[in-house]
């Protein structure tokens, strides 16, 4: 997705929910192609393992897909998406339930596969909080900008750079 800012991004979130709800063909596979990277990332800073990361996404996709109809405008969808992922995540973990699998999906591109299988990424994150790891999720894998983030959190931006750097910190002091 181009960076657009917090409106094109809620703007195409909102629209693509309510196409979901009217059971518009493709829909869904869109909304997944443009917001499953980050609903992957956010469940896996939580999980860190894959039967848990894969049960937690498809407890998101099943929330998303159940609400769609009565959903309300979503200024935020990737604040939104961020706490539903990672509450969902932190219910899968707690619950302790692993499902057999029930075989690999291919992904082109590496995609998730590539997203799942970066433990060393996850590491990294693991050693931040909420705040911290939403903030860089959204900065590196969502490629926005500062300015973005903090409309988007409504926060001031000084606010935003302050944890990013901050995060890249303590990131930096996992190699030493």
């Amino acid at each position: 997705m181009k960076k657009d800012g917090k409106e094109g991004h809620a703007q195409k979130f909102n629209s693509l929910i309510s196409k979901i709800a009217k059971g518009e063909k493709g829909a869904f596979e869109e909304f997944y192609g443009i917001f499953g990277k980050f609903i992957v990332l956010a469940a896996k800073t939580v999980t860190g393992e894959k039967e848990f990361l894969d049960e937690a996404v498809d407890d998101v996709l099943v929330k998303i897909w159940n609400a769609a109809p009565s959903m309300p405008h979503i200024k935020n969808p990737f604040g939104w998406l961020y706490t539903v992922a990672v509450n969902c995540a932190k219910d899968r973990r707690k619950s302790g339930r692993i499902y057999e699998d029930i075989g690999d999906i291919a992904v082109e591109d590496g995609g998730i596969a590539a997203v799942e299988n970066s433990d060393s990424f996850t590491r990294l994150l693991s050693g931040l909080d909420d705040d911290e790891r939403q903030i860089i999720l959204m900065h590196i894998c969502e490629d926005l900008s500062f300015k973005d983030i903090a409309r988007a959190l409504a926060r001031p931006l000084s606010s935003v750079t302050s944890v990013y750097y901050r995060s890249l910190s303590k990131i930096r002091n996992c190699f030493k």
